[in-house]
Order: C-alpha cells, then sequence, then structure tokens
C-alpha cells in the first residue's frame, strides 16, 4: 500500500481489517466466533469513517438483524456475537 501511494486512510482501513481476521482466526481456533457480527459491524464503522450517517444507521440496523438471525437460529450464542463484533476493534481505532 505504501509502494503504490494510497491514500492513509485506505491504508489505515486495511491495516484494520488484516488485524480483524487475525483476530478473528486466532479466536476461532479455540471458540466459535460471529464472522457473520464481525464484517456487519466493521461496515457500520467504514460508513461511520465516511460520515455518512443515514447510511450508517441502515448498516447498524441491517448489523443488528443479522445478529438477532444467527442467535435465532441457533448457529451463535449472545456471547459469540459480542466477541464477533469486538473484533473490529482495530476498525474503530484506525479509521
Amino acid at each position: 500500500m505504501w509502494r503504490s501511494e494510497a491514500p492513509i486512510s485506505i491504508s489505515n482501513l486495511a491495516i484494520g481489517l488484516s488485524a480483524q481476521m487475525a483476530l478473528l482466526a486466532l479466536l476461532t481456533m479455540r471458540w466459535k466466533v460471529s464472522y457473520h457480527a464481525a464484517a456487519s459491524i466493521g461496515l457500520v464503522l467504514v460508513s461511520r469513517s465516511l460520515g455518512n450517517s443515514s447510511l450508517t444507521l441502515a448498516l447498524l440496523a441491517l448489523a443488528v438483524s443479522v445478529g438477532w438471525a444467527r442467535f435465532y437460529q441457533g448457529r451463535h450464542t449472545l456471547a459469540q456475537l459480542a466477541v464477533g463484533a469486538c473484533t473490529t476493534a482495530p476498525i474503530l481505532l484506525l479509521t
């Protein structure tokens, strides 16, 4: 990214997403973590960094719906959804 002279915001997003994926991979080796929650909350954070509040609210509603569906279908517990959502911390810190 540095060699291609990408904007710093894109570089930071790439670093944040890479850190999130590494964290998810490590956690999933020991415990089932919701990648769906991680991805949907990640989209919310990226839209927030763009400053588009209506898009952020729509994506937040979608993220809550995705989490509810995963819980309702018995695919994840609330703890697994929460941990998946918390893996977005690198994105939050870098964007």
